[in-house]
């Protein structure tokens, strides 16, 4: 948790595509990598064809062949 309370949530479906409840900013974005600084850390979404599908209120969408997430504190 950070000073404000919040958290982040992540739910991935079947490799295909991540939803990420806490987005304060998108840091990079490319069809290979999506990175996302969230309320309570720095989320990277790799793979291919990646797209975002949504941004609205904190939530992020994202799409394609997921190979990969990383975190940073």
């Amino acid at each position: 948790m950070n000073e404000t309370g919040l958290c982040s949530e992540l739910s991935v479906s079947a490799g295909r595509e991540v939803l990420a409840h806490g987005a304060r900013a998108i840091v990079s974005y490319s069809e290979s990598e999506v990175k996302l600084r969230l309320c309570d850390m720095t989320l990277s979404v790799k793979g291919c064809d990646l797209t975002m599908k949504s941004y609205f209120g904190g939530v992020v969408r994202v799409s394609g062949r997921i190979t990969g997430l990383d975190f940073e504190a």
